[in-house]
């Protein structure tokens, strides 16, 4: 480190080489741009069920992830029949040992007419399910087990 002078104030103060400051530089800048890309994914739908009064369709999609080791991630979203918007009600990771997602590792069922079931069987981790229900506010709870 470099000391230098204040001219006007007559202090000294400590300067830290300038390649530490670009090697500090250039270190942030690439943790951001590979947490950016770490984040993007690919999502499509997976399954889209109707309710059995007509009025919701329960929609679960799957976001594959840009980077070949990270997690994939189910969706869940609720749409009302009226509104045509999709409200999205929880993310899930999944693990996926490369083997394309099927009904044994998502199920996806209304058990009445406002409350569905969606089971996720990961590959490597425990069994979770998701509950949803429609009733007031649509709202969604991991919990453990199918």
């Amino acid at each position: 480190m470099k000391t230098m002078q204040n001219r006007f104030a007559g202090e000294y103060r400590m300067q830290p080489p300038r390649r530490l400051i670009q090697r500090l530089r250039i270190g942030f800048f690439s943790a951001c741009l590979l947490s950016l890309i770490a984040c993007g994914g690919t999502e499509s739908d997976f399954e889209s069920i109707e309710s059995p009064d007509g009025k919701h369709i329960l929609i679960v999609t799957v976001t594959v992830p840009s980077l070949p080791h990270a997690l994939h991630r189910v969706n869940t979203y609720i749409e009302t029949r009226d509104s045509g918007i999709r409200q999205k009600l929880l993310e899930s990771p999944l693990a996926n040992d490369g083997v394309p997602f099927t009904a044994k590792n998502i199920g996806v069922r209304w058990t009445s007419a406002t409350t569905a079931l969606v089971c996720l069987r990961p590959t490597d981790l425990a069994d979770h399910g998701v509950r949803i229900d429609v009733s007031g506010t649509p709202s969604a709870e991991l919990k453990p087990g199918c």
